[in-house]
């Protein structure tokens, strides 16, 4: 797939796992029981989409309560 197709992370190791990113267009759905990470890796994927690679990007969560994600979020997202 050439990499304009593609949607880095920015997330180290990530992108290599996914063979250079996500394909543009794409919906991602992550799955998992609590504490395994879903919330940060959406945190992180959206900010660094935003923050490296000017890119537009949407999070969804229906467990965290606004502003715990607010207080949460972009301590995680720096780190």
């Amino acid at each position: 797939m050439p990499e304009s197709d593609l949607v880095k992370t920015g997330i180290k190791g990530l992108d290599e796992i996914l063979f250079g990113g996500i394909p543009r267009g794409n919906i991602i759905l992550l799955a998992g029981t609590a504490g395994t990470g879903k919330t940060t890796l959406g945190v992180e994927f959206v900010y660094r989409g935003a923050r490296q690679f000017n890119e537009p990007g949407v999070i969804v969560l229906f467990e965290v309560a606004p502003d715990k994600l607010i207080r949460v979020g972009p301590e995680r997202a720096r780190a």
